[in-house]
């Protein structure tokens, strides 16, 4: 006998509440994040004639705001740079900061490290460009330096980010050059195809490289040991 339409409705509606807590790997990405980094940015002072730098309790904020909104590190950036821009606005994150921060967060382990070298950052700025010579991201380095990031390896200059950012798209990139087999060519852009994941583009190749971003997790402050996440390291896309 073929259930009665009432039953259908009832199980539509169960399996409708049982999936989100069955797979709590779902991740909001940047769309979703965007009104509350906002928010969070919104108590900041920032002027349109200077580029604001987060101090130590500002920066450790926005990486718990993170954390709890379970993005990450490129989300985070996606997601400031849209308050930011469009109000002439421009901030900076202090390398220093960053490595305190190491201590109490999981910025992405090697995937995020690889992309961000935050052991040797100096800062790194997004935003509105409010003088000559800005990019929409820039990240400055104490010195050049070279990382694995599976699709070759990338060659960093002490000056590299990217010219443009829109909504999941990290365009227009620069001072990055990939390594791989014979030839050497140029980094491309990023684009955030999906929550929690990237696609690494390289001028040249048709395809691009994709992988799981981990997200910014807090550590646990008494054991030292880091929670559990089904989309930590060992988990790969493309």
């Amino acid at each position: 006998m073929k259930p009665k339409p009432v039953k259908i409705q009832l199980f539509a509606i169960l399996l409708a509440a049982i999936v989100p807590a069955a797979y709590p790997e779902i991740r909001m990405g940047a769309d979703k994040a965007a009104p509350f980094i906002a928010t969070a940015l919104g108590t900041l002072p920032f002027e349109k004639s200077a580029t604001f730098i987060l101090d130590a309790v500002e920066t450790e904020k926005l990486f718990a705001l993170a954390a709890e909104l379970q993005i990450n590190v490129f989300e985070l950036i996606d997601g400031s740079y849209r308050y930011l821009a469009p109000r002439g606005f421009r901030m900076s994150l202090l390398g220093t900061t960053l490595r305190v921060l190491e201590t109490r967060f999981d910025f992405g382990r090697e995937r995020v490290r690889s992309l961000l070298p935050i052991d040797t950052m100096v800062s790194l700025e997004i935003g509105a460009v409010q003088k000559a010579g800005q990019k929409a991201m820039d990240v400055r380095l104490s010195a050049g330096r070279e990382e694995y990031i599976e699709i070759g390896t990338a060659v960093y200059e002490p000056r590299f980010g990217f010219s443009t950012l829109s909504p999941l798209q990290f365009g227009g990139a620069y001072g990055v050059r990939v390594k791989r087999f014979l030839f050497t060519t140029d980094l491309d852009r990023l684009e955030l195809y999906e929550p929690g994941k990237g696609a690494i583009w390289v001028k040249g190749l048709g395809r691009p490289k994709k992988w799981n971003l981990w997200v910014v997790k807090k550590l646990e402050s008494q054991s030292g040991q880091e929670s559990t996440d089904p989309a930590s390291p060992g988990t790969k896309s493309g």
